[in-house]
């Protein structure tokens, strides 16, 4: 059985590194990108079992991307993995089709539990490795600003990543 395929979409390359290799510790194949465009490209090209997606990226936002999904019928489960915590934009995440969202910053732990749930409820529903698009994607609403996080491990709990 193949390892379950992960989308890592952030532009934060310290995070990025840092996550994937984790992941890949914890038997995901994981391919990450910092942008939408290269998103969509990834897409067209492998089928993901679970999609982890920051808001704010150089090229649009993650809300728009993850109901561009849902609007192509794409029932891979999204997990928003974003410093914006706020309940505001959680319910914006749910509601534009993320299935779980993780303020950062988060524990190791916690996601990768999370991930085990996506996943065990996605199996259950029929919904495993269908992310993929057949087409080019529409344009998205960008916000027209970039946004940076900074990551690393915190010092006040072990596993997590702080933004």
């Amino acid at each position: 059985m193949p390892a379950p395929l992960i989308l890592l979409v952030d532009d934060d390359d310290s995070l990025a590194t840092l996550l994937g290799n984790r992941l890949r510790r914890e038997g995901y194949d994981v391919k990450s990108c910092e942008d939408l465009a290269r998103a969509h490209e990834l897409l067209s090209d492998h089928l993901f079992d679970v999609i982890l997606l920051d808001v704010m990226l150089p090229d649009g936002s993650g809300f728009d991307f993850c109901a561009g999904l849902r609007d192509r019928n794409i029932p891979t489960p999204v997990l928003m993995l974003t410093a914006r915590g706020d309940v505001t934009d959680r319910v914006t995440g749910l509601r534009m089709g993320a299935d779980d969202y993780l303020p950062k910053p988060f524990d190791v732990a916690e996601l990768l539990a999370r991930l085990e749930a996506l996943r065990r409820r996605a199996a259950h529903n029929g919904r495993v490795r269908r992310a993929s698009f057949s087409s080019a994607p529409s344009s998205s609403t960008s916000t027209g600003r970039r946004y940076r996080e900074t990551a690393g491990p915190s010092s006040s709990r072990a596993g997590s990543f702080r933004c």
